[in-house]
């Protein structure tokens, strides 16, 4: 039998918020998907609103048809025939679209909005931010709002007043939500094979340095990653981030080249370190672990000059757990190290070959050595900047003994390059120094702008040791954050002083909302399988199989649900139609007014000794009597009727007697 319900007309307000939720969730999709779908559905969603004040703007069978057919050309033409995420979610948008052209009636709005959740979630294949998730919650709400006033089938209730019971409602399902997702078992990994961060725009550190590479990247104030400790951070001296180390130059830029051997052993000098990283995506292969990693993140492989490698590029925020040490020394050096670690460019200038050779007669050893050549850029008028003049053909020659103005991986190369003629095996290491303690989230966050690029030195007595000539110029590299703004504008590199009230105020806001994603990504996105052992460890579960687990989660959830629905059988009253409510409030406000309802008494007797009580409100008092018959015991009541019987029944005002 055909349903005279869903086949009812939507009216406007319905369409309306339709098109508003819809519109909402395929939004932010116009960052991720070619300009003609995004047109598309807005033309489609425009003309829709155009059509509630004349139907006759809908389009027929053969025009939908015609559209089908130019939504999927524009769909192949944008995104290609082949399948694939950017396709998929490209034909789910058009074919929304094209739904919203077809909604005349409620079973057509059910439909709309099933098709607009599928959209919503697609937008966490593109980015899965919290800001996106808390956006999102809107057009949720607002499409689970218009699905409950289509239950309604009395009426077309009035929006406002369903917001609560939608808001309880999704209120009752988050104790189910919660127990599905804590033991649920993980996926082995991201979700359809790909990943949401995979189109975001990346910035930071390459495995090769030239002048001014660094520099550049520094002026980037977005975050690199950011750290937990388990107990106190190191000290901002110790806070150095190991990343690609370059070992070949021709004299202008410096590659990786790592030889080939075991890495030194480590001996410890201190006490471990343990933390975690939350890594942003930079479509490369490095961990940053604080210098030097002694355990390494699951997975991951060491170099031979303990640079952490993960398995495959990391194209998404990746979470990982190591160990370090920053008191230490190394043994061991590889014939294969000590040759590249001497290794020289074709040609090197005769300037730097005569310095180098001075230092090395005149130095006792190559720790004398090393402090003659600190000494260099301490004691002579170089200076820190973001803008260092241009260096010729022999960029270090000319730094060394003409401009002395660069930046960090100017004082890098060329002291690992004087180094190397002294006859000291040296090599450049990249990757961070510093960063900014969270006070609100207790955790470091290490940002692109503090890219730097120090040397490590091998002497005999203490193996691989790091050294900073950057630090002899400007020590206060090593305790500040170079304030870039400023730096560009003095010419030098100048760093951060206590900031003003205001400029405090917003940076506590700031660390705030970071440590809310930082918690959501560590809690909810980043939940694998590893941190889910964790927990079910920590509740006294750990060891259960991914089978065991699946049946716990489900009968947790079930036992969930019975007992909401037996607190909700006990606590709430039985629901109360509308058409009852509306009369119950019309006898309240006639008992206010002097004329109570007695027990005995039917609505039409009730009726007619309110109007012979107050007969200045005749007309009004049997219009709401008629109204209530109509519904309570009629069998053609207006479609409207119960939106006439609560409006009259609000707009009544009486005087108490």
């Amino acid at each position: 039998m055909k349903d005279a319900l869903a086949d009812r007309p939507v009216d406007t307000a319905g369409t309306v918020l339709l098109v508003a939720a819809v519109g909402a969730a395929v939004a932010p999709h116009a960052w991720h998907l070619p300009p003609p779908i995004v047109a598309f559905f807005a033309v489609a969603a425009g003309w829709r609103l155009l059509a509630i004040a004349r139907p006759a703007l809908l389009p027929g069978g053969a025009l939908l048809a015609l559209l089908l057919v130019a939504g999927l050309a524009a769909v192949v033409l944008a995104e290609g025939a082949a399948p694939n995420r950017d396709s998929g979610v490209a034909l789910l948008t058009v074919m929304l679209g094209l739904k919203l052209l077809e909604v005349r009636a409620r079973r057509d709005v059910y439909v709309a909005a099933f098709l607009g959740w599928f959209v919503l979630v697609t937008q966490f294949l593109y980015s899965q931010s919290l800001a996106l998730a808390a956006y999102l919650a809107l057009p949720f709400l607002a499409l689970l709002l218009l699905v409950t006033r289509l239950h309604r089938a009395e009426e077309q209730a009035a929006l406002v007043t369903l917001v609560p019971s939608v808001l309880r409602t999704s209120l009752y399902a988050l104790p189910v939500t919660i127990a599905l997702f804590v033991l649920f078992p993980r996926l082995g990994g991201p979700l359809w094979g790909f990943s949401a961060d995979a189109d975001a725009a990346v910035t930071g550190l390459a495995d090769t340095m030239s002048p001014g590479s660094l520099a550049r990247v520094v002026e980037s104030p977005e975050a690199a990653f950011r750290v937990r400790f388990e107990g106190d951070p190191p000290a901002p001296a110790e806070r150095y981030w190991r990343g690609p180390v370059l070992w070949e130059t021709d004299g202008r830029t410096w590659r990786t080249g790592a030889p080939l051997g075991k890495a030194p052993t480590i001996e410890a000098m201190g006490p471990a370190i343990d933390y975690e990283v939350v890594l942003e995506p930079h479509r490369r292969r490095w961990l940053f672990t604080l210098d030097l990693p002694v355990s390494l993140p699951q997975g991951a492989s060491s170099t031979v000059d303990h640079q952490v490698l993960a398995p495959r590029d990391v194209e998404s925020r990746r979470s990982y757990r190591a160990r370090s040490v920053t008191d230490y020394r190394t043994v061991g050096l590889s014939p294969d190290e000590e040759f590249a670690g001497l290794q020289l460019p074709d040609r090197v200038s005769p300037r730097l070959r005569g310095l180098a050779e001075r230092w090395r007669a005149e130095a006792k050893d190559p720790a004398a050595i090393v402090s003659r050549g600190l000494a260099l850029f301490r004691d002579e008028p170089f200076v820190y900047t973001l803008r260092p003049p241009p260096l010729g053909d022999d960029p270090l020659d000319a730094f060394v003994f003409d401009t002395r103005r660069g930046f960090c991986e100017h004082y890098a190369a060329s002291f690992v390059l004087l180094m190397r003629l002294a006859g000291v095996p040296a090599r450049v290491v990249t990757g961070y120094q510093g960063g900014e303690l969270n006070a609100v989230g207790d955790y470091l966050t290490v940002r692109q702008s503090d890219a730097h690029a120090w040397a490590e030195v091998w002497l005999r007595e203490s193996g691989w040791v790091r050294v900073d000539p950057t630090a002899q110029v400007a020590p206060e590299r090593i305790e500040s954050t170079i304030d870039q703004g400023a730096s560009l504008a003095a010419g030098r590199v100048t760093f951060r002083a206590d900031l003003p009230w205001v400029a405090a105020m917003l940076r506590q806001a700031r660390w705030m909302l970071d440590a809310a994603n930082l918690n959501w990504h560590r809690w909810v996105i980043g939940y694998d399988r590893e941190r889910q052992d964790s927990v079910l460890r920590q509740l006294g579960l750990g060891g259960l199989s991914q089978t065991r687990l699946g049946m716990l989660a489900a009968g947790v959830a079930g036992a969930l649900l019975l007992l909401t629905a037996l607190w909700l059988l006990v606590q709430r009253p039985a629901p109360r139609e509308p058409v009852a409510a509306a009369y119950d409030r019309f006898c309240r406000k006639l008992a206010r007014a002097g004329v109570p309802r007695a027990p005995h008494e039917g609505p039409r007797d009730y009726v007619d000794r309110v109007v012979a009580a107050l007969p200045a409100r005749a007309a009004e008092l049997r219009a709401i009597g008629r109204l209530y018959e109509a519904l309570r015991y009629g069998r053609h009541a207006p479609g409207d009727a119960v939106r006439q019987l609560r409006r009259a029944v609000r707009r009544l005002r009486l005087t108490a007697r």
